[in-house]
């Protein structure tokens, strides 16, 4: 079942809303009302919320006036807030939800608002009701066709976002929830304080609203002197040092911040105003990062796959300048293009999976221009819009992953190099910038294999990285470095990615599935005029360091806990660099160690 929690922004409206609660009365349906406190100061407007209320909607704060929080200093995101909160009152069931406008948010307003016991709400789908100058046909259609790409791409829920002091959104509403009713599994959701997910069904069981440092999902694992913990569909690990461990364990058992602070102003003889501090900004962080409290229903994380639900049509009669075809592994693909300009920059991250005489020549993967970027057209599936070539390549790569390797069960899916040598493979984890894809290529150039330059699939079942297709993009700083190694480097095309000139070094075609198991993890970080050096790490700060790059890791207990075992038994190494040569030297030492 999908579900489907409506929320609306920049009311209450004295007329429209008005409209807005009479829509959603007539079917029974509950939603989110994220007000603004100088709407709430119009006549009548408090009487538009206790409606509102009284009918079973929640009400979140967006501020006083619409101002871009990021713009703002600390005390003026406070006081906005508060200015707000003082006049929806106990309007809001003690239930305590923000939203910034505009979506416009950083780290530093998002630790104001966790401070005062905040818990953000985005959107995952814009109805674009805001547009002026277009039928109200089409933002309902745009807003139907989101949803049922996200129902199709096995999301659980869709969070989306209207706005109520809008006419186009008050007269149109009920024609948007009569064409909504119309898809198949798809229902409208209540928010739900008390679920773990923050949205429920009506005959969803209730769960008990207990402790919120104790959420029924919580995956938890001892690991050394730290604590793991997971939620379902959040795509993060969380590790607590050992205070935040004892800050946990009391709080978990229902103690007020107070109590926590005075026992562990005790147990750690430290004062009770550093001790009530300390649980304070714990509370923050766990909050804002959604280790406490539900979980941010529009936050649901799509697992290892990237998938994009951003549909468009697709165009009749596209005509194709360019066709290619690849296989990888026993999957073979054919990429039409509709310029040779769209060719240019995408076949050479496949370059060494093609193929001049298919055994097929399907399934076909199109390419072209649509308004406002490019569209992909995929096997068995919708077309979706990408801003650039670069991110519908990024998008193709994992549908070809998806395609070669059906039924794939992964524990985790890591920013990371993949390079074997004669006794296994090691990974070199980093985020952009590391200087993984640099090393990974001077690694092959001594004699062993990459098998990808980004992506670390881990399979579950036997532990083992999986095939990917291969070619190691190399960014133009690394150039000079590597063209004693790799003379015809300069002569490879070049693919503009993030603004960066890119050149891929093709590598030989996978011929496997299951590659050679990892013994050893090594996380690069480049810097001019760095020592280079390997420093064993123990388990924890492997995982912490695991957990601050790019990636996703599984939440089910069982493979969570695979993938701590995995960890822990794999040899992991800090590897500051600045001399290629002298890193590839130290990586080669400790293989042999």
């Amino acid at each position: 079942m999908h579900r489907i929690l409506l929320t609306f922004d920049d009311g209450p409206h004295p007329a429209h809303t008005g409209l807005v609660l009479d829509e959603l009365s007539r079917r029974g349906c509950s939603a989110v009302f994220f007000v603004l406190g100088e709407q709430l100061e119009l006549p009548g407007a408090r009487a538009v919320v206790e409606r509102a209320v009284g009918e079973g909607h929640f009400i979140g704060n967006h501020g006083y006036s619409h101002r871009n929080l990021t713009l703002l200093p600390d005390d003026r995101i406070r006081s906005d807030a508060r200015r707000t909160e003082a006049l929806i009152g106990d309007l809001d069931r003690g239930v305590k939800l923000w939203r910034p406008p505009f979506g416009d948010l950083d780290a530093r307003v998002d630790s104001v608002l966790a401070s005062i016991g905040y818990t953000r709400m985005l959107w995952n789908v814009d109805s674009m009701d805001w547009r002026e100058n277009i039928p109200p046909e089409e933002w309902i259609h745009l807003t139907l066709a989101k949803i049922r790409k996200r129902t199709k791409l096995g999301f659980r829920n869709t969070v989306c976002l209207f706005h109520d002091a809008l006419p186009a959104t008050s007269t149109q509403l009920g024609a948007f929830l009569d064409e909504l009713a119309g898809i198949p599994g798809a229902r409208v959701a209540r928010y739900n304080p008390c679920h773990p997910e923050g949205i429920s069904l009506p005959e969803d069981p209730e769960p008990p609203c207990t402790s919120a440092l104790d959420p029924s999902d919580a995956v938890s694992f001892e690991f050394g002197t730290a604590r793991v913990l997971a939620r379902p569909r959040r795509g993060a690990l969380y590790i607590l040092n050992e205070t935040a461990s004892f800050m946990w364990d009391v709080l978990s058992t229902g103690a007020s911040e107070s109590e926590a602070a005075r026992q562990l102003a005790r147990d750690y003889d430290i004062s009770v105003d550093i001790a009530a501090r300390d649980v304070r900004f714990a509370l923050a962080d766990w909050r804002i990062r959604g280790l406490i409290g539900p979980k941010a229903p529009e936050m649901e994380d799509p697992g290892p796959w990237p998938l994009s639900t951003d549909v468009v049509a697709w165009p009749e009669g596209a005509e194709f300048q360019e066709t290619r075809a690849y296989c990888f592994l026993d999957f073979c693909f054919t990429i039409r293009f509709q310029t040779a300009g769209f060719a240019d920059a995408i076949h050479p991250r496949f370059a060494n999976l093609q193929t001049a005489a298919p055994a097929r020549a399907g399934p076909f993967f199109d390419v072209t221009a649509s308004s406002d970027g490019f569209a992909l057209n995929s096997p068995g599936d919708s077309a979706t819009r990408h801003q650039s070539l670069p991110a519908l390549a990024y998008h193709l790569f994992f549908q070809v992953m998806r395609c070669a390797h059906p039924g794939l069960d992964l524990m985790a899916c890591l920013h990371s190099a993949l390079v074997s040598y004669g006794g296994g493979s090691l990974a070199l984890i980093a985020n952009n910038g590391g200087g993984k894809s640099t090393l990974a290529a001077a690694l092959a150039s001594s004699g062993m294999s990459v098998h990808s330059d980004d992506r670390l699939f881990l399979d579950f079942t036997s532990g083992q990285p999986v095939a990917t297709p291969n070619s190691i993009g190399l960014k133009r700083g690394s150039w000079p470095a590597l063209e004693t190694r790799y003379p015809e480097i300069f002569e490879l095309p070049t693919v503009l990615i993030d603004e960066q000139d890119v050149r891929f070094l093709p590598q030989a075609r996978p011929a496997e599935r299951l590659l050679p198991p990892v013994t050893h993890i090594f996380f690069p970080g480049y810097k001019a005029g760095a020592k280079s050096g390997a420093r064993r790490l123990t388990s924890i700060q492997a995982i912490q360091c695991i957990a601050g790059s790019e990636g996703w890791i599984s939440s089910d207990r069982a493979k969570l806990g695979a993938f701590l075992q995995w960890v822990d038994h794999t040899a992991c190494y800090d590897l500051p660099f600045s001399d290629l040569d002298a890193a590839v030297g130290r990586i080669g030492e400790c293989l042999r160690t």
